[in-house]
């Protein structure tokens, strides 16, 4: 017995024991038999909601496939999207480096971390710039009588 018969024999046992065919037996010379025109019927039906099924089945196949394909492309064009972010990001910093370095300010510098917790980087600059200029700064307060 194939898969398909199986399956079809499955489901009309559960349509007989939840008596969705509504047939019932009649008495003849050979004893109880179905109606056949009921059960030719039945089984019409069924063999039209298992096309009907198969052909949802493939739909559903070719669908996800090309799921698949549209995520397989989505994230392809992520990736190029991220590269061509960080190139960008390398081009500004350099042209920014540049132009810094051209004013020759002493004040001015340029802070580059991550994008993520960047207020990080930042707190960390500060405190850096501090640890390395309290020396200085101690000698000014002490000239200027502070301390």
């Amino acid at each position: 017995m194939t898969e398909l018969e199986e399956q079809r024999a499955q489901l009309w046992k559960q349509m007989v024991d939840s008596d969705l065919l509504n047939v019932y037996p009649q008495t003849g010379s050979e004893g109880p038999a179905w109606s056949s025109s009921k059960l030719a019927l039945e089984n019409q039906e069924l063999q039209e909601q298992l096309i009907l099924a198969r052909s949802e089945i493939e739909s559903m196949q070719k669908i996800s496939e090309q799921n698949r394909q549209l995520t397989d492309e989505l994230n392809e064009a992520k990736s190029a999207v991220s590269k061509l972010r960080n190139e960008l990001r390398m081009l500004a910093l350099g042209r920014l480096r540049e132009e810094v370095e051209r004013a020759e300010d002493p004040l001015s510098t340029i802070i580059h971390g991550v994008d993520e917790g960047w207020e990080i980087c930042l707190l960390k600059f500060a405190a850096d710039m501090i640890q390395e200029s309290s020396g200085g700064n101690f000698g000014d307060f002490k000239k200027r009588g502070l301390l």
